[in-house]
């Protein structure tokens, strides 16, 4: 058996044979006019400089390519908690009433949102977990996107790193508990800090833009009671900053409060 004799034979003789298998490769290399030495490196693309320079269009692109690897890998059910959310939204879409018909003890958001999603694999004909994979994935990319424009003033390439870093955390690392609401109150709490940040360094945003990072941060607070300590200590900490140019009432303010009524009319 050559295996065998090979690999019994001495050290001083495989080294042998080893080197002169380098030589044979190398003059038939040179025969055939190829070089000898190692391929160089491949260049960096050009396409991924470019990218980096727009990070709304990198994560975008990013989040729809992490999209499909989800939809094609999850193909099961979720976890527990999101089965039930699904299953109570169907029950309640079909007029069941919650709290009466379904025991439950949590809050009434949750459960609502889950209705235009059940709603809508039903009329697709699809499972309610690949609209919600979907769903999730929108939310996030809306999230990052609203977290970009408010931190213009950052470069590009840095914005790109942390926009792709930030899907990962919102998308990837949830996994089988896809849809909680932990991720769901971290998509609206991140634009929400970066609106924040924007305050603290004096930067005008627009009346839209905030009232649209209220309107998302709102609805992730008010999934759990205590989601509210989030807003609570940035604004405090937004108080020590500011001091005498800190106010009390102002657009993202107005809209963070419509939420609270569903947290007190579930709890």
């Amino acid at each position: 058996n050559f295996r065998f004799i090979y690999h019994e034979a001495p050290k001083s003789r495989q080294h042998r044979m080893a080197l002169q298998s380098m030589v044979i490769w190398g003059v038939a290399r040179v025969m055939k006019g190829l070089p000898t030495a190692a391929a160089p490196p491949v260049p960096r693309h050009r396409y991924f400089p470019a990218l980096a320079a727009r990070p709304a269009l990198a994560v975008t692109l990013f989040i729809l390519v992490l999209a499909v690897i989800l939809l094609a890998v999850m193909q099961g059910p979720l976890s527990p908690d999101i089965s039930g959310q699904l299953w109570i939204a169907d029950q309640l879409r079909h007029g069941a009433r919650l709290y009466f018909d379904i025991s439950e003890i949590n809050p009434p958001l949750w459960f609502w949102l889950a209705i235009p999603v059940d709603g809508l694999a039903a009329a697709l004909g699809v499972r309610a977990e690949a609209v919600l994979i979907v769903a999730i994935g929108f939310a996030a990319l809306l999230s990052l996107l609203a977290t970009n424009q408010l931190l213009k003033t950052y470069p590009p390439e840095l914005r790109s790193a942390l926009l792709i870093f930030a899907a990962c955390i919102l998308l990837i690392m949830p996994l089988r508990d896809l849809g909680q609401r932990e991720q769901l109150a971290l998509m609206g709490a991140l634009p929400y800090v970066a609106l924040i940040v924007a305050r603290r360094e004096g930067r005008r945003v627009p009346l839209w833009l905030a009232l649209v990072v209220a309107s998302g941060a709102a609805v992730g607070f008010a999934l759990k009671h205590y989601f509210i300590g989030v807003p609570l200590l940035l604004e405090l900490w937004l108080l020590v900053c500011l001091r005498r140019h800190w106010r009390p009432v102002r657009p993202r303010w107005t809209h963070c409060l419509p939420g609270r009524p569903a947290v007190a009319k579930g709890a």
